[in-house]
Parts: structure tokens; C-alpha cells; sequence
């Protein structure tokens, strides 16, 4: 009888805990909008969505001139039409087994970069579903890695045009009483793919209004040539590759993130503390239970709260940055120097590769400086900006946020001091733009309404200098060289990688 009334206590007892976190469970999902009856939960979205911002159209500088409307900073360009993605697509990402990024696995790549490259140990395009698709680039170069495939909707949302540019079609020869822009840069100039809209889109729309509204019997055009990952080599051979053939009458770079202190490795720093006690229980409970449970999603917020140290900058060691120059003015730096950092003196040869091209062909140049959230004292939500802070903190390491923010600012005088010093358009976008993190995804990628924000900081400092241009009759300039399609730009070729292997291993199979 004792052991019969242990049992039934026993069981009242699992009873009422598996009731009472049922009951939690309902709460968790009904507070959270999450499904009440799926078993699965949907992917979960890291950091809660911001509601659209108010954004203020004073951004920028200065009064706005009668002849901009400030309603068009709310204004959309209109949506690109997204087909579905292609089968196969699909298919060599199923094949692909979640070995490598799928982002990666619909790119047409450089054949010189994958011939150097595909045979090496541990080479991701071993991994690849085959055959790859490859280009042969007109320069004896691997950049640009890679371009995307033309017209089509890729994973993730992603429209690219007959190009393989980002954005709404458009012909290859530059129609007449037309002003074409091209915006050069990496993923934070193509945008994320998610976004309706990249920073380019939303300028061009809006320098075709205020083209109306003036009454200029101009049309403008625009073409995004970025595309994530690169830096400026890769950007470079862009211009000169796929740019000069369309003509384009101005070239906006905007990069600073692939070449930064952040991706440069600090010798000598210890390693990211892994988490521990609280939180690195709580993450391995979570991690096992997440795909099923609000309450464990919860539970991860909670471990974030835990290691995000209240928001504030983590405890990091103190480095000596030797690769600094001594005795540099950092507010106005000579870019004559022979001992800047090693990757700023290649973006600035990069440049002067850039600019030179673009001259010879009657085009130009602008810089921006480039946008980062960091700055000494930052204090961000532990789980709203949650990928801020890992960003900041984890693929950022060991470097703090007073070592990132001295870089940033650095490479944006340089890009400044340059533009001064052969004459070129220079738009201080970073000045300009709040440092507010609802308007960021992570450090340096920006959301919708950063997105939006950031276009309009550059469409207010294009206005003068379109104007200008248009004044002195250095603009439009008509089509020189009459083409029907791109010289060097196509659908790409099929490649097999082929490479010994040891006894016994297998090859990816083809995807189709």
C-alpha cells in the first residue's frame, strides 16, 4: 500500500508539472504569436522586428532645397517582380547537405579562382554539387570571385537582372538623356537579400522624381554592382570588367567592413572565453528544445541577457595595435605615407586603379565614408540586439569597441583625404547617419529603414552635384559605343572539378 500511494504521489506529481508546463508553453505562445497547435515552431527570428521608424528627413544636412519633396523619403521605387527560384537551384542545395553556405552554391564563379583553388585541401569547391558554373574574366586575374546568375529570384529573395546586378533591368546601352549611376561596394552595398529594396534603388527612384519635379529633361538609371564578401580588388576589377562597358557617368564605392580591423588577426590575443555556468546550461537545454518550444526560445533570451554583460562592452584584453603608423594625423592623414596599414594601401592603389579606368572613359568617381555602429560606451538591448553584439563581440574579437572605432574612423579619413586630392565627389554618409541600432542589423548591415535612411543620405549630397553637372553640360552624356549585349558578362559555362583523391573517398554528385 505504501509503495502504491509513493506511486500514485509520484505520478500526481508528474501529472501537475507536465500540466504546468503545458499551461507555460500556451502562455509563452500566445504572448509571443507564435503557433498555438504546431509541433514544429517556425525558424526562429533572431531579435525582435522593430516596428517601421519615423524617419526624419532633415537627415542629411542643411535645409532641403524647395525643388525636394520630403514625403519621398517614405516613397518606394516600384517592386521588382519575384519569380520563383529555379529548380535546379533548389536541387544543388539539397545536395549540397548544409555543407556549405547556400548563398554560395548559385554563384557563377571566376574559373581562374577556382582552378587555383578547387584542389587544395579542404577547398570548399570539392564540397560543391558539380558541375560548377564559371566564368573566364577578360583581366588574368581571380576578381571578382564571383558574379550572379542573370535574371533570375535567388534564395533568400535576391532579384538580379540580365546582368546578374541587383535591381530592375535595363539595357546595356545607356538610353538617350540619361544619367547612369553605378553603386560599387560589397553586401552592404548589394543589401541584404531579405530587403525589399537596396540603398541603390531607393536613390535612383528618387533622383528620377526630383528629375520631374525640377522639370530636367533627364532620366536617371542605376546599376548595382556589389556583391558580398569582396574587397576592394575584387571591386576594382568590377569597375573595370563589368562597369566601362555600360558607360556608366558616376561611380559611388561604398565599403569598409571586408578590409577592416575586424577582419584583421590580433597575434598574441587570447582567445573568446567560452560562456559558462548559467548560461551555457541554459544554451544546451534550449539548443535541444528550441525547435518545439516558445519556452525555450525564452530561455535563450535569458542566457543572452546573461552573457551580454547588461549590454555593455565585455571585459577584453588590452592590445598594442604595432600595425598602426606613429606619428599619423588621424583626422587628416597623409595618404602619401609609405607605412599605412597594409590594407588601407590597398584600397587606396585599388582606387587609384578605379578612378584612372573611369577617367580615361569620360567617367567618375565618389566616395562615401562608411557606416559602423561602435563607438566607446555603446550599450545595446542584450536580446533585441543580440546580433549587433555578437558582431561586435564575437566576430569582432578581441578588438574593443575604442580599437574599432579608431580604424573606422581612420579608413574614412583616408578615403576622404583621397577624394580631396584628385577632386572627386566625397559623401560623408557616416557623419551624417544616427547612430541608432534600431536602424542596423548587425554592426555594419543595415534593415529596412536604416536601408531607406542611408539612400536618402546619399541622394541629398547627389542633388548639388547632379545639378552641377547638369549646369556645365558635363551631363548627359550620350552612348559612345553602341552594343547589344555585354561584352564580357553571360549565363557562364559548366566546370567539373577533377582532383586526385585518396582511396576510398567520394565526390559530390551532380546536382542537375
Amino acid at each position: 500500500m505504501r509503495l502504491r500511494r509513493l506511486l500514485g504521489s509520484l505520478l500526481l506529481s508528474l501529472l501537475a508539472i507536465c500540466t504546468t508546463v503545458v499551461l507555460c508553453e500556451v502562455v509563452a505562445r500566445v504572448w509571443d504569436g507564435a503557433p498555438l497547435l504546431a509541433l514544429r515552431l517556425p525558424p526562429r527570428v533572431i531579435g525582435p522586428v522593430p516596428p517601421p521608424k519615423h524617419l526624419n528627413p532633415a537627415v542629411g544636412g542643411g535645409e532641403l532645397p524647395p525643388d525636394v519633396d520630403p514625403e519621398w523619403l517614405e516613397v518606394s521605387p516600384p517592386p521588382l517582380a519575384r519569380g520563383k527560384v529555379d529548380p535546379v537551384l533548389l536541387r544543388r542545395i539539397s545536395a549540397a547537405g548544409g555543407d556549405i553556405a547556400p548563398f554560395e552554391l548559385f554563384r557563377i564563379w571566376n574559373r581562374r579562382l577556382v582552378e587555383a583553388l578547387a584542389c587544395q585541401p579542404g577547398s570548399r569547391f570539392q564540397k560543391m554539387p558539380q558541375p560548377l558554373r564559371v566564368f573566364d574574366p577578360p583581366e588574368p586575374s581571380p576578381e571578382p570571385p564571383f558574379r550572379y546568375p542573370p535574371s533570375q529570384t535567388l534564395p533568400g529573395g535576391l532579384v538580379t537582372n540580365r546582368f546578374g546586378w541587383r535591381g530592375p533591368d535595363l539595357p546595356i546601352d545607356k538610353p538617350s538623356r540619361t544619367i547612369r549611376l553605378a553603386f560599387v561596394g560589397a553586401s552592404t552595398t548589394v543589401g541584404l537579400y531579405q530587403l525589399p529594396f537596396s540603398y541603390p534603388e531607393y536613390v535612383v527612384h528618387w533622383l528620377n522624381l526630383w528629375a520631374q519635379r525640377a522639370h530636367l529633361d533627364v532620366h536617371f538609371d542605376g546599376i548595382n554592382a556589389g556583391r558580398e564578401g569582396i574587397g576592394s580588388h575584387a571591386i576594382a576589377a568590377v569597375i573595370r570588367q563589368e562597369l566601362l562597358p555600360a558607360e556608366p557617368d558616376l561611380v559611388i564605392y561604398y565599403e569598409g567592413a571586408n578590409q577592416s580591423l575586424c577582419v584583421q588577426r590580433a597575434i598574441g590575443a587570447p582567445p573568446r572565453p567560452e560562456p559558462s555556468g548559467a548560461p551555457a546550461v541554459i544554451d544546451r537545454i534550449a539548443g535541444a528544445t528550441r525547435a518545439y518550444s516558445q519556452i525555450a526560445r525564452r530561455l535563450e533570451g535569458l542566457a543572452q541577457r546573461l552573457r551580454a554583460h547588461g549590454g555593455y562592452e565585455p571585459p577584453k584584453p588590452a592590445l598594442d595595435l604595432d600595425w598602426w603608423p606613429s606619428g599619423i594625423d588621424e583626422a587628416h592623414p597623409d595618404i602619401r605615407r609609405n607605412d599605412l596599414p597594409r590594407p588601407e594601401a590597398q584600397i587606396l592603389r585599388d582606387l587609384e586603379s578605379a578612378r584612372t579606368s573611369l577617367e580615361a572613359e569620360g567617367a567618375e568617381l565618389a566616395l562615401s565614408s562608411f557606416i559602423w555602429l561602435v563607438f566607446e560606451g555603446l550599450r545595446l538591448d542584450p536580446v533585441r540586439d543580440v546580433v549587433i553584439y555578437n558582431h561586435l563581440n564575437g566576430g569582432c574579437w578581441p578588438y574593443r569597441y575604442a580599437d574599432l572605432r579608431r580604424a573606422v574612423d581612420l579608413h574614412n579619413h583616408i578615403l576622404e583625404q583621397y577624394a580631396a586630392a584628385h577632386r572627386l565627389p566625397f559623401i560623408d554618409a557616416a557623419a551624417a547617419f544616427p547612430p541608432d541600432p534600431e536602424l542596423f542589423y548587425d554592426a555594419v548591415h543595415l534593415n529596412t529603414d536604416g536601408t531607406r535612411l542611408q539612400a536618402w543620405i546619399v541622394f541629398r549630397a547627389l542633388v548639388p552635384i547632379v545639378r552641377s553637372h547638369l549646369e556645365s553640360g558635363v551631363w548627359p552624356r550620350p552612348d559612345r559605343v553602341p552594343q547589344t549585349e555585354h561584352p564580357v558578362i553571360g549565363p557562364g559555362q559548366p566546370f567539373t572539378v577533377s582532383c586526385p583523391r585518396p582511396a576510398g573517398s567520394t565526390s559530390r554528385p551532380p546536382a542537375g
